[in-house]
């Protein structure tokens, strides 16, 4: 008896349920389908192979849509195997699914950060798409596009700065090329496209490329802001800074001579007597502008030391006088801004200066406002920099101690500090959602359902779309906390 009819018929419903969303039902029909296609004896090993490998790439498909993802890479690798003979036998009749699999198993091994392999399919990927698009550019292009920017930026953290321009200026050729309805779904990993190759561009010192990528990343931002109203205020705002400081040190790009004149004049000051907190205040300037220089000449570990020095004379600036603290926090955010967007791995290097500054904020007797809100400002900086790094038990204390000193700001009634108030909520109860899923506890489980409900209850309807979007996140968070 040959089942090659049922076994084609159990793959479409698959297909079918698939499509409609009703995933256990594909799963079974794709079950059945790969049962009755492995008794198939009517027809030649080739087609089998070929007949099999088709369901175990819906497989893959389907439970990577529902996120189980060693599922979806345990079909993936079986459909490879299988693909990867037929291919050898005829590349051209299965070169679509064979680069399937390739792009599958690459952005697999790269959400697992395993880059060798990542870049072995994904590199076998990019030279069958090539192929591909030229036959069929409406189907094809979308995948080539996320191939090149996959490549982009492993090529970028392997520091092979020049294959990585050549991979991201590809993928934004083609993003140039595509019809309407393609581009308004790429508009976001583009607009994280032009701001990578703005880093790509600014290591290899060519500013005008790397100034001009940025603000096409903005644009795309702000396009992206239009369409979902308010949504991406945040990049916007983050990328417009930086571009307004490229600007106004343009002149300066690659400029040792200003850097090392900035530095002559920082050690003059110090070692002459400093009595003023206005001289203190004055080498805190000269030590920033040292540090916008260090980043447009992508010198990382100066831009690190510097960032120390500046902690030191900080600390040294509020023993005397608190009354700057808006000061303060502006440079402390400009700094975290930088290493966040272009220096994301020396984030830890940042923290130890930060720490110290804030063991000296939290030993003070606070009393004024502007103190208990720089102490608030700092310890919660330093949480959200340790939740970057997935430091959730280091991110914790710093969010509660921030949290106790938002408690006394409340007292004041004023709608800024209650907002604030609700997000340091809203990031303890992260923290234990993250510590649950680790430890399975249920302390860790109740804990954080208190803190996103809390931080739901203190969302008014008067909020902007940054308060219901992060009323949203509870919601969403608690709902995931019911599941598991």
């Amino acid at each position: 008896e040959d089942n090659g009819d049922v076994a084609r018929t159990y793959n479409n419903l698959g297909n079918l349920f698939f499509s409609k969303g009703n995933n256990s039902q594909a799963v079974i029909y794709y079950h059945r389908a790969l049962s009755g296609k492995a008794k198939l004896h009517s027809t030649t090993p080739e087609n089998r192979r070929a007949e099999i490998g088709k369901t175990l790439i819906n497989l893959g498909a389907l439970y990577s849509k529902i996120g189980t993802i060693d599922s979806a890479y345990y079909y993936n690798k079986r459909a490879y195997e299988l693909y990867s003979t037929l291919y050898e036998l005829d590349s051209i009749k299965y070169q679509e699914e064979f680069a399937i699999l390739n792009n599958n198993l690459g952005s697999h091994y790269l959400n697992k950060k395993e880059i060798p392999e990542a870049i072995f399919h994904l590199e076998k990927a990019y030279q069958i798409y090539q192929d591909l698009v030229k036959l069929n550019p409406q189907k094809y292009t979308s995948d080539l596009t996320i191939i090149l920017i996959n490549l982009g930026s492993l090529s970028y953290n392997k520091n092979e700065l020049y294959e990585a321009r050549g991979y991201l200026s590809q993928s934004i050729m083609f993003f140039d090329k595509m019809e309407e309805v393609m581009r308004s779904t790429f508009l976001e990993p583009m607009a994280k496209t032009y701001f990578n190759i703005h880093k790509v561009y600014l290591a290899i010192n060519t500013f005008d490329s790397a100034y001009h990528s940025l603000n096409m990343s903005i644009s795309l931002y702000m396009e992206l802001n239009r369409l979902y109203r308010g949504v991406y205020s945040n990049e916007i705002n983050k990328l417009t800074r930086i571009s307004d400081n490229y600007m106004a040190y343009a002149t300066n790009v690659k400029s040792e001579e200003t850097i090392q004149e900035l530095n002559d004049e920082v050690t003059k000051r110090k070692n002459s007597e400093v009595i003023y907190t206005s001289d203190l205040i004055d080498i805190s300037v000269l030590i920033f502008k040292q540090m916008k220089l260090a980043y447009v000449n992508n010198k990382i570990d100066l831009y690190i030391n510097l960032f120390d020095d500046l902690g030191l004379i900080m600390g040294k600036i509020i023993e005397k006088d608190f009354d700057h603290f808006q000061f303060f926090i502006y440079y402390i955010d400009n700094a975290i801004l930088y290493v966040q967007n272009s220096y994301y791995t020396t984030i830890p290097r940042l923290v130890p200066s930060l720490e110290k500054l804030a063991v000296s904020i939290n030993k003070m007797d606070h009393r004024a406002i502007n103190a208990i809100y720089f102490a608030s400002f700092l310890n919660g900086r330093i949480g959200d920099l340790y939740l970057l790094q997935n430091g959730t038990r280091q991110a914790l204390p710093f969010y509660q101690k921030a949290l106790e000193y938002n408690k006394q700001l409340r007292k004041e009634r004023n709608k800024d500090y209650e907002y604030n108030y609700a997000v340091l909520h809203y990031n303890i109860g992260a923290c234990y959602q993250r510590l649950h899923i680790v430890t399975k506890s249920i302390d860790h489980k109740t804990l954080a359902k208190d803190y996103f409900i809390k931080c739901q209850s203190l969302i008014r309807s008067d909020y902007t779309e940054d308060g219901k979007r992060l009323k949203s996140q509870c919601a969403k968070s608690l709902k995931l906390l019911t599941v598991n």
